[in-house]
């Protein structure tokens, strides 16, 4: 059997297929939106919403409003540094007229 090397050194072996771990592009992914400037964020809000505006900015200065039903999207911002400062009893409704809890969720500087 012929050995093929990793395309990249980021590649492992998992289940005999070459793949990036998920943990992995979820950090870059996190570190790429960490990253974006004032500008990107105001050229991305045309079009939306005052509350969707709204939730921008709060992503923006480290600040998030989370379905509170939802673990994953909860993990993702506790693993880039967020932390969960409150809990708002229905207070975001979705398509369906339902409502729903969210999570306030925080990142602070280490400034």
């Amino acid at each position: 059997m012929v050995s093929i090397p990793a395309p990249t050194p980021r590649h492992q072996l998992i289940s005999g297929r070459w793949q990036i771990p998920m943990e992995e592009l979820r950090v870059e992914k996190i570190h790429e939106i960490q990253q974006a400037s004032n500008s990107a964020i105001a050229s991305m809000t045309a079009g939306y919403t005052v509350g969707e505006v709204q939730s921008f900015e709060q992503q923006r200065r480290g600040a998030a409003d989370i379905l509170a039903g939802n673990t994953a999207s909860q993990k993702l911002h506790e693993d880039a540094g967020f932390r969960v400062v409150g809990y708002r009893e229905r207070i975001a409704q979705d398509r369906f007229g339902s409502w729903h809890d969210t999570l306030l969720m925080e990142r602070r500087s280490a400034l």
